[in-house]
């Protein structure tokens, strides 16, 4: 790892940089440290910058990650695949780390905003 990626700070829990609930976050998407290490390939030798500027373009990538695990799991071919009654367990996934909007998730699972907001109570409820 280079001294520019901020992989130390994810593998090591601890950063000047990153806040602290955003690498427990992060980290919370995979299995384990190794799985994160592998996903992200840190030994290709790109420089991996994750400041707070970037926490856009990070939660896009977070939000990719997730549907792909899930259509995956599911041996879905592509996101078009997904019935009406999984959507509803996609959209629980993506809720879950808290650092979506629920109008940014009705945008990705092409959902109204009060599916997403029912969905979210129904958890919520538990």
């Amino acid at each position: 790892m280079t001294s520019w990626s901020s992989a130390k700070d994810y593998v090591n829990q601890c950063s000047d940089i990153i806040t602290d609930r955003y690498i427990n976050e992060i980290l919370s998407l995979f299995k384990d440290k190794n799985e994160f290490i592998r996903f992200h390939n840190l030994d290709d030798g790109n420089l991996y910058l994750d400041t707070k500027e970037e926490e856009a373009e990070n939660i896009q990538a977070i939000s990719g990650h997730i549907i792909e695990n899930f259509i995956d799991e599911n041996n879905y071919d592509d996101y078009s695949q997904i019935t009406s009654e999984k959507i509803d367990e996609l959209v629980e996934k993506l809720l879950k780390p808290g650092i979506i909007t629920q109008r940014e998730i009705a945008g990705l699972c092409n959902l109204s905003l009060s599916r997403v907001f029912e969905i979210s109570k129904r958890i919520k409820m538990g």
